[in-house]
């Protein structure tokens, strides 16, 4: 499985968005270290949270 499919799987089968804070972190620094853009992997991260707590809170009933 890439890394982003990983990722992906990883936000999909999240129970709770503050649980994949330090899996980020881990993410965002193996693209720090890979030479991508930093800014874009922060970009990346703040929205990709920002997308599962936006997912949680209009699935809420």
């Amino acid at each position: 499985m890439d890394k982003m499919a990983l990722v992906d799987d990883k936000i999909s089968n999240a129970g709770r968005p503050e649980g994949l804070m330090d899996y980020l972190r881990k993410i965002d620094n193996e693209f720090k270290s890979a030479g991508i853009n930093p800014g874009t992997a922060a970009d990346f991260t703040v929205v990709t949270v920002l997308a599962v707590q936006l997912e949680q809170l209009l699935s809420v009933k």
